[in-house]
């Protein structure tokens, strides 16, 4: 056996012993991982902080850091989660969640909550390279349907 394949095998016991919890923030990280994967790294190949972008430094082309944002902007809840999401969420306002559904729906409520400061980030971000106010860009870039 190789490194890597024990490397690979340690992680997928970590990944078995985590609570359900977790899941979520982990699946969330492995899509981030992926996608910074198969995009070209351009520059130093660091990843960005939203906050201390700086539109002089030309470390990162504009169109990579523009990429990221966006990915950001448009990141959601595979459809099944989603489902899964709602019907907690009804199940919230009926009073009929058990304790393991309150506890999936608040790990569903961090997850979001954290996606949705990340996306207010990102629009600011793009809305300063693009010279537009945040307003106009939040329409425009939000669904009108956006349940999430």
């Amino acid at each position: 056996m190789n490194g890597t394949t024990v490397e690979r095998q340690a992680l997928i016991d970590v990944v078995n012993a985590l609570p359900d919890r977790a899941l979520l923030e982990l699946a969330s990280f492995l899509d981030y991982l992926r996608y910074k994967n198969t995009v070209p790294q351009q520059g130093t190949g660091e990843s960005s902080d939203l906050g201390n972008w700086d539109p002089l430094d030309r470390t990162e082309s504009r169109s990579q850091q523009e990429l990221e944002w966006l990915s950001i902007v448009q990141r959601h809840l595979p459809r099944s989660q989603q489902e899964r999401w709602m019907l907690l969420r009804q199940k919230l306002e009926e009073e009929t969640l058990t304790e393991q559904e309150h506890q999936e729906f608040l790990t569903y409520s961090d997850l979001l909550e954290s996606w949705n400061a990340e996306r207010v980030e990102a629009v600011m971000a793009l809305a300063k390279l693009r010279g537009m106010e945040f307003k106009t860009l939040y329409r425009e870039l939000t669904p009108q349907n956006m349940n999430l």
